[in-house]
């Protein structure tokens, strides 16, 4: 919403008005108090900050004796109310979109105008109401038109991939927003496994300390910061997932009895000083990390039926893991 130009043309009743389009918010500033006096004046030390209502911000002025008076305002979800309706204003107004009908006789539709009631009418088909969108469709009954929303929260498309949001219906609005929505983005960090909260963001989980993580030709440990250095001592390999010996800060298993319980990767050392491995989906059966054997090397998941061993709303990541809930 763009703030118009501040006019001071004609008398202003002893109020300074600030216009913005779609609403109106007169300041406590008395006639006179304007450098210049009032109305006509210069408008030195006048308004100083001038922001559009729907966007949750301030709206100040200030007079030439240092008065200044702050208007607050509520943001309006969405911003610029639009609901496609041609015989009603959108507004904003304290935080809410308001919908006054516009006058009768107000062009509409595909050649069509407002009745007194604020319908668009004279329409004999559907297509003279409006252009259909993903969130409403128009419709012509008895030579009025209407408009059927899609509901709230209604899915409809994913412009941008794995960035924590989707587009969705406002359920009054032809119009889709951006919203949250579970689809991380790829992160080939072991120890960090992204995901999104439910504000949108992406966000990295930590993965298990110990757990097992590959930097460089080193197999080593996740540490609590979610970085991978390579390990010092066998009992730091207990967990991880390439086998519970430590050699040259590598974790490594030497047998299949190195790999038995290994819930990361699987129950099958891949030969000496190799890793822990699986080797079909059976062996994944009951995995956080996925239940499927992946290209017979580590459980993982494909898609996310994969990850029911996951509370909440997993998703399967970009990397071939389970992604946690969303937080």
């Amino acid at each position: 919403m763009k703030a118009d130009p501040l006019r001071s043309t004609g008398p202003l009743g002893g109020a300074l008005v600030l216009v913005l389009v779609g609403c109106t918010q007169i300041l406590g500033v008395e006639e006179g108090q304007l450098d210049g006096g009032g109305a006509g004046g210069s408008g030195v030390g006048g308004a100083t900050s001038v922001t559009s209502m729907s966007t949750g911000t301030m709206m100040t002025a200030t007079t030439a004796t240092g008065t200044t008076t702050t208007t607050t305002t509520t943001a309006c979800d969405p911003p610029d109310c639009f609901d496609g309706d041609d015989c009603t204003d959108d507004v904003c107004q304290g935080g809410t979109c308001q919908h006054p009908i516009l006058p009768m006789g107000t062009p509409c539709g595909n050649g069509l105008v407002c009745d007194a009631a604020g319908s668009c009418s004279g329409c004999t088909m559907a297509s003279q109401c409006g252009t259909d969108t993903v969130c409403a469709t128009y419709v012509c009954n008895g030579g009025s038109c209407s408009i059927n929303y899609q509901p709230m929260g209604t899915q409809v498309g994913d412009p941008i991939p794995f960035d924590c949001k989707a587009d969705a219906c406002t359920g009054s609005s032809p119009d889709p927003v951006a919203v949250p929505f579970h689809d991380p983005p790829f992160d080939d960090n072991e120890c960090a496994l992204p995901g999104c909260t439910s504000a949108g963001d992406i966000f990295n989980f930590p993965d298990a300390i110990s757990a097992n993580c590959v930097d460089g030709a080193v197999s080593g440990i996740c540490e609590a910061n979610g970085e991978c250095r390579a390990c010092s001592l066998p009992a730091e390999c207990d967990v991880s997932g390439y086998g519970p010996n430590c050699q040259s800060g590598s974790c490594h298993c030497n047998d299949d009895v190195d790999c038995i319980g290994n819930n990361r990767r699987g129950p099958h050392c891949m030969g000496a000083l190799g890793n822990c491995a699986c080797q079909d989906d059976a062996e994944c059966i009951g995995n956080v990390r996925g239940e499927d054997c992946i290209s017979t090397s580590a459980c993982g998941c494909d898609a996310a039926i994969d990850c029911v061993n996951v509370p909440g709303k997993p998703v399967c990541g970009s990397t071939g893991v389970c992604v946690p809930v969303q937080i």
